[in-house]
């Protein structure tokens, strides 16, 4: 019961604060064409595709041509200008990034 009642704390306390506070950056991926964001293989021999769907981005790999299974992939998005840096300097704020993977 215990354990029953701190997950409930921890959930409420945790849709409240994710309330209160309001994103400075998102990236929906409504459009056609993904803008910002880029991405890229290293070593071995796999490729790699990033397509916008229907608000979620899709991130193709395929390593089976790799002999060595040695490729690792990358993603990268620059959101510095869309933020306000100057707020990082005060203890009081905090810089959060959320991102959902699923993976198959």
């Amino acid at each position: 019961m215990f354990i029953i009642n701190n997950i409930l704390k921890y959930f409420l306390l945790a849709t409240t604060v994710s309330c209160i506070g309001y994103a400075q950056f998102l990236d929906d991926f409504n459009k056609n064409k993904i803008e910002g964001w880029f991405f890229f293989t290293g070593d071995g021999a796999a490729s790699m595709d990033f397509v916008p769907m229907n608000g979620f981005a899709r991130i193709y790999i395929d390593g089976t041509k790799d002999r060595d299974n040695i490729y690792w992939t990358l993603i990268k998005r620059d959101v510095t200008k869309y933020l306000d840096l100057g707020k990082l300097k005060d203890s009081e704020y905090q810089l959060r990034v959320e991102a959902s993977v699923r993976v198959h």
